[in-house]
């Protein structure tokens, strides 16, 4: 008689190996986990905001045009700046003579050395408003020479009056044609001396003018100019200008 033994619940029969049953909650063999390919719940997805799918909003791109242009004015800017400026820089010390003149002036005019007028920077003779109107009238003009007298301007200019009360008219005809400015300290010309500083609002050129009487001889000495500046013209030493109008007078007055 045989004995037939039934196998343990969970276990097949021969060929087959034991199957552990799945438990409460787990999916059947080859069934995949609901959770699977996603995270837990309740926490972000990797490299994803919170609450958001898929790529997050990118911001659109800036092209490059407005810095290029932005750089093309600026350069445009900057060379005509450069241009402009250096226009003024090197008007302001343009050479302001003229050629070398070979006028004739009146003999009085000679007074006036060769080394002042070297000094002075107006070397070049002026005849035509240089002359002698009248016997006791002589008028002197002295201009820049180009390539010799500058940087700057200058201009020089002498009157010889013989006769007596000349002096005051000199004296007059300074003061009525601008702001003069009368300078202390003038001795040692003449009889009688009188400087005048003259300055106009606005402009670069300044005059001095030197009046003195030796006896019944009158002399006026106008020298004025303007020195270079960084982009213009502007206005020179006075004391320079009252040194070299000193030098003249000291010639002319030499010679009366």
């Amino acid at each position: 008689m045989r004995t037939t033994v039934n196998a343990p619940q969970g276990w097949q029969q021969q060929g087959w190996q034991q199957q552990p049953q799945p438990g409460p909650g787990h999916p059947q063999q080859g069934q995949p986990h609901p959770n699977q390919g996603h995270p837990p719940q309740g926490h972000p997805q990797q490299g994803y905001p919170q609450g958001h799918q898929g790529y997050p909003p990118q911001p659109p791109k800036k092209g490059k045009g407005p810095l290029i242009a932005i750089a093309i004015v600026a350069a445009v800017l900057l060379l005509g700046g450069i241009g402009t400026g250096g226009f003024f820089f090197f008007n302001a010390r343009k050479d302001q003579g003229l050629p070398q003149r070979s006028d004739a002036i009146p003999e009085k005019c000679a007074s006036v050395s060769p080394e002042t007028l070297a000094k002075a920077r107006t070397t070049n003779p002026d005849g035509q408003r240089s002359s002698q109107p009248q016997a006791n009238t002589t008028n002197c003009h002295w201009d820049q020479t180009e390539g010799k007298d500058s940087p700057g301007y200058r201009m020089l200019r002498v009157q010889i009056w013989d006769g007596a009360g000349k002096f005051e008219d000199m004296v007059r005809m300074v003061t009525s044609t601008g702001p003069a400015k009368e300078v202390s300290g003038i001795n040692g010309f003449g009889d009688e001396a009188k400087g005048f500083v003259t300055e106009r609002p606005g402009e670069s050129v300044v005059e001095y003018a030197l009046a003195a009487r030796k006896g019944d001889h009158c002399v006026l000495i106008e020298y004025s100019g303007s020195d270079p500046g960084l982009f213009s013209l502007t206005k020179p030493d006075t004391a320079q200008l009252g040194d070299v109008a000193k030098s003249v007078m000291n010639d002319v007055l030499g010679k009366l």
